[in-house]
Order: structure tokens, then sequence, then C-alpha cells
């Protein structure tokens, strides 16, 4: 419970500080922003990890009594983890080159959860992996805009 209401409190902060920035230069540029047309990705991106948090919370609660499916649940959250580390470390580390997960990984990940026998976690995990596609298309999508940008086009 904790950790749900601090990543919602950091949603809060973080749309506070997109909000303020689409109004205040100064505020954009020292959030490092480098152009007001990627606020959108920027606040789409963390309510979609606001939403993975708030997944995770209640799949937490549904498997301490399902103790028979953790292992199964756990090395999927740990897929949800590396797709969420390569966002961070492409983003953080100023890679030049993102390749998202590619149609045979999703559909090998989609397999995997196809099989969770329980239907409440089998809901919660495929949410959860909805939430993480979206945030990959939407770093495709930032990157995009970047480019333009970079290009002077934006």
């Amino acid at each position: 419970d904790r950790n749900e209401l601090e990543v919602d409190r950091l949603f809060h902060l973080a749309s506070k500080i997109i909000f303020i920035s689409s109004t205040n230069a100064n505020v954009l540029k020292s959030s490092g922003i480098a152009n007001s047309s990627l606020i959108v990705s920027y606040l789409i991106i963390a309510k979609k990890l606001e939403n993975i948090a708030d997944e995770i919370e209640v799949l937490a609660k549904k498997m301490h009594s399902q103790k028979n499916m953790q292992k199964e649940i756990r090395e999927l959250l740990t897929q949800v983890k590396k797709f969420i580390d390569s966002y961070s470390s492409f983003y953080l580390a100023k890679e030049k080159n993102y390749l998202p997960h590619t149609k045979a990984q999703k559909n090998d990940i989609d397999e995997k959860i196809r099989k969770i026998n329980d239907p409440e976690l089998r809901v919660g995990i495929k949410t959860i992996f909805r939430y993480a596609y979206d945030i990959e298309e939407e770093i495709t999508n930032f990157l995009f805009y970047h480019k333009l940008i970079k290009e002077k086009i934006l």
C-alpha cells in the first residue's frame, strides 16, 4: 500500500511539473525538456507507469493467496521490469538507437500469459504488459518527435 501511494505521489508531482512546464519556459528548461511538444509523451509515460504500479499492487494481494502461481507471475513481472529497464537505460544513457521488442518477443510473453490458470491473475498480468507495450509505443513516438525537433521541422 505504501509503495503504491508513493508511486501515485510521484505521478502527481510529475504531472504538476509537466503542466507547469507547458506554460513556463523556465520550468521546461530546468526539467530538461528540449521542446514543449514532448510534454504529452512524458505525461502519457508517467501515467502508464502509475497504472502499472496500481496493477502490481492488486496482483501482489492476489498472489499472496495463490502460492502455486507465484513463480510464473514473478517471471512475467521480471520481464515487465526488463521492458521498463530498456526504456530507462535508453533514455538515461541517451543512446542513439532504441530497438523495440519484436513481435516474436511479444508473442512469447502473450503465450506465457495465456497459460496462467487464474483469470484474475491472467487479466492483471495482461493489463500490465499492455501498459508496458503502450510505453514502448510512446517511446517510439517520442523518438520520432525528437528527430523532427533535431531536424528543426518542429
